[in-house]
């Protein structure tokens, strides 16, 4: 298993697809997945939008439910984010299993830019800097990207957080990687490769 880790708009989403399709690996969105589970609960719903966390056991269990059915080697993308989260992770799975954790680095400055110009297919995710067609609908701003106080909690929310989850890793004697996540995607991708090396538990990256 790998984790992928990053602020809001650091590119955690798309970093972690392209790593599955290289690697033959399932890939777990964290946050898609949760939208979907609690868009008829408006109560929780509310609290997402405006960019707080939920990290009840309830809404971990099934997280992480989730991701393991998907099979061996999940990529999660942006799972744990939250101290609960990762304790909850570390008590409930094999930790020799989770090969390597990569958070990206972007600046705030960054995240503002990247955020306001993203733009997503509704139907398959994929997130673009454009306002264009994917999947034969246009393209559209997620919600929690046009509330300026939601992107500010979230910002705030995984500079809070990193660092304790850091802690809790490097304790279960897991590899974490730190990856400068500006620049164009393949860039990126390029940095990450080379930070975990051609091979991670016998999986050949191509």
């Amino acid at each position: 298993m790998i984790i992928l880790l990053g602020p809001p708009g650091g590119g955690k989403g798309t970093q972690a697809k392209i790593l599955s399709q290289q690697m033959n690996r399932p890939y777990f969105p964290a946050g898609d997945t949760l939208k979907e589970y609690i868009k008829h609960r408006p109560d929780l719903n509310k609290i997402v939008q405006n960019g707080g966390l939920l990290e009840s056991d309830e809404i971990n269990g099934y997280l992480l439910k989730t991701a393991l059915d998907l099979g061996e080697g999940v990529i999660f993308d942006g799972f744990p984010r939250t101290l609960k989260q990762c304790e909850f992770l570390c008590n409930n799975i094999n930790t020799s299993l989770l090969e390597a954790v990569i958070i990206l680095n972007v600046s705030k400055e960054e995240v503002e830019r990247r955020i306001s110009n993203r733009f997503i297919c509704n139907i398959c995710k994929t997130s673009y800097e454009e306002n264009t067609y994917c999947c034969a609908s246009p393209n559209i701003k997620r919600e929690d990207d046009l509330v300026k106080e939601a992107v500010e909690n979230r910002w705030g929310g995984f500079r809070k957080n990193i660092h304790y989850l850091i802690n809790i890793f490097i304790e279960h004697n897991i590899k974490v990687l730190i990856v400068n996540g500006e620049g164009d995607k393949d860039a990126v991708t390029d940095h990450i490769i080379e930070k975990i090396g051609s091979k991670v538990n016998g999986k050949t990256i191509i």
